[in-house]
């Protein structure tokens, strides 16, 4: 993982995981005792000199000192997953925090214990250049330290997980606009105008958000801006709570103002905290002072889980919202 914090850059490689190949209560939380898990080895067995196919910079699409990583222990019962636990520190100003993702075969990331990001091998565009998932995960982060968890499997003979999380740098959209394709090596993945039509429409698509894919929608709406805001817009009404955060996320991510009356409008249907999370940051990215009394109504009407464990994800994801709401009322309020 490489975590860029504002105007320092702190590298967090394999040194600054620990890694296990069973999991055990509370892992994902801050406090658990890790003293006795081990390192992970970085670059093997998807090494840049053995498949430069799969180099870090290639699936996501822009430079990066990120790694590939992995445990070195053989993995029990036939069983290939890995445990990841590390911390990263973020600036009290953070305005906006972006995750990179990918994973061979699949991995889910929590950060203080909420599910925030997950990405695999089944995207459709696996191998081309820009296979990897971003995500908005500024909802999920504290000022100063957080708790960064991963579980990762894999069911064949090549596996790894590859991440980066930033607060400080361009925008991952901007980046990725910035980039040629390469003369040589993958290609980014092909995505004209009824291609991204179709991702956004289907409700089990793991395209939606991978790097080649924003990179195409950015390109689209610069000559043809209302295609982009129609097919977000529309995805921000479907049935499907991983449809709507994706739609969430992607206004954010490619900063799309056009879109906060349909991210208003689903802030007020009865959806589950972790998509609240993603709707309410893309209001604070996209949004005004004028946004404030809208959200402030949803008080009081937030989803609850007082029937869980506190440390429960349904838990911990409905407490952040409550106090992640407060804080963008306030920042709103003062633009």
């Amino acid at each position: 993982m490489k975590l860029d914090c504002g105007p320092l850059f702190v590298y967090a490689r394999h040194k600054a995981w620990k890694i296990a190949r069973m999991s055990a209560p509370g892992w994902k939380l801050a406090g658990f005792d890790d003293s006795k898990w081990t390192h992970p080895i970085s670059g093997f067995p998807l090494s840049p000199s053995r498949y430069p196919q799969f180099a870090p910079a290639v699936v996501f699409g822009i430079d990066t000192d990120a790694c590939w990583l992995w445990s070195a222990e053989p993995p029990p019962h036939g069983m290939n997953s890995v445990y990841f636990r590390s911390e990263a520190a973020a600036p009290a100003d953070c305005g906006r925090a972006e995750m990179i993702l990918i994973a061979d075969d699949h991995a889910e990331v929590c950060i203080n214990g909420i599910p925030a990001v997950s990405c695999g091998t089944r995207t459709g565009f696996w191998g081309a250049r820009g296979c990897a998932r971003v995500a908005d995960v500024h909802a999920f982060l504290d000022p100063g330290k957080n708790t960064i968890a991963a579980f990762a499997i894999d069911s064949g003979v090549c596996y790894g997980m590859c991440m980066e999380l930033r607060t400080g740098r361009k925008p991952v959209v901007e980046e990725l606009l910035n980039q040629s394709e390469p003369a040589e090596g993958p290609r980014f993945g092909q995505c004209p105008e009824g291609a991204l039509r179709k991702i956004w429409s289907e409700s089990d698509s793991g395209g939606r958000n991978v790097a080649c894919v924003l990179r195409a929608m950015a390109g689209l709406a610069a000559t043809d801006r209302q295609a982009v805001v129609d097919m977000l817009s529309r995805a921000l009404e479907s049935d499907f709570e991983e449809v709507v955060r994706d739609a969430a996320s992607a206004a954010s991510l490619l900063g799309l103002p056009e879109v906060l009356p349909a991210v208003l409008k689903a802030t007020e249907a009865r959806h589950e905290a972790r998509t609240m999370l993603a709707l309410v940051s893309a209001a604070r990215k996209l949004g005004g002072r004028d946004c404030a009394p809208r959200l402030e109504a949803l008080s009081g009407k937030l989803p609850t889980a007082k029937d869980e464990p506190p440390d429960s994800e349904e838990a911990l994801a409905s407490a952040r919202l409550g106090k992640y709401l407060k804080t963008t009322i306030e920042s709103l309020r003062k633009r």
